[in-house]
């Protein structure tokens, strides 16, 4: 890869990303990412390089961060969306279910205990507050059990809904990725896989 002066760079990524708005795809926005989706007009990300990153790290920043040209990706992160939206819809819906189930049984568990704790107090009776707090745990344990089973099924749900459209998106940003940036030091982690001089 050869790299221009940083002005250089600067105006070519200026002009790569003429039109571009926020939202779009782009590489290397971030030292850590291959492709995410702009939240920040260009020029500001431009500025902030030029203002805020090292010197020695500016040319490579600036040369490697574009936007993304390839259609597929679009498409495959429109899907990601969608798909994750409706996940968390369901996973959302049954969380929320199961807690007020839970809270329900829990307050009415807690709202028993905690009058017999209070009469037991009255007369010393320190065997009838172990007693309460038993009786308490032995009707909040099998609520905090179905909670528990609710969440991890509400999970297992969100994951089995989200998983194919991420490996849709992922196979779409790398592909993409290779394509519109083959000279690039990517390393699966960051952009500078080794100490830049």
């Amino acid at each position: 890869m050869i790299l221009l002066s940083i002005p250089e760079e600067a105006a070519l990524c200026r002009a790569a990303f003429a039109g571009v708005k926020v939202g779009a795809m782009v590489q290397h926005c971030h030292h850590g990412w291959v492709i995410e989706p702009l939240t920040q007009p260009p020029e500001k990300r431009i500025a902030y390089i030029l203002s805020d990153k090292p010197i020695k790290e500016q040319a490579l920043r600036l040369h490697l961060f574009r936007p993304v040209r390839n259609a597929a990706v679009d498409v495959a992160q429109a899907t990601w969306d969608a798909a994750l939206d409706a996940a968390r819809a369901t996973y959302n819906a049954v969380i929320e279910a199961a807690e007020a189930t839970y809270n329900a049984a829990d307050k009415a568990a807690r709202a028993t205990c905690d009058a017999a704790v209070k009469a037991a107090r009255a007369t010393y009776a320190t065997t009838a507050v172990d007693a309460a707090w038993a009786t308490y745990a032995a009707a909040d344990k099998p609520a905090w059990a179905t909670y528990d089973a609710a969440v991890k099924a509400a999970r297992a749900t969100y994951h089995a809904a989200v998983g194919p459209a991420w490996v849709t998106r992922d196979a779409a940003l790398d592909a993409a990725h290779q394509a519109e940036c083959p000279d690039c030091p990517w390393n699966g982690r960051t952009i500078f896989p080794v100490a830049t001089p």
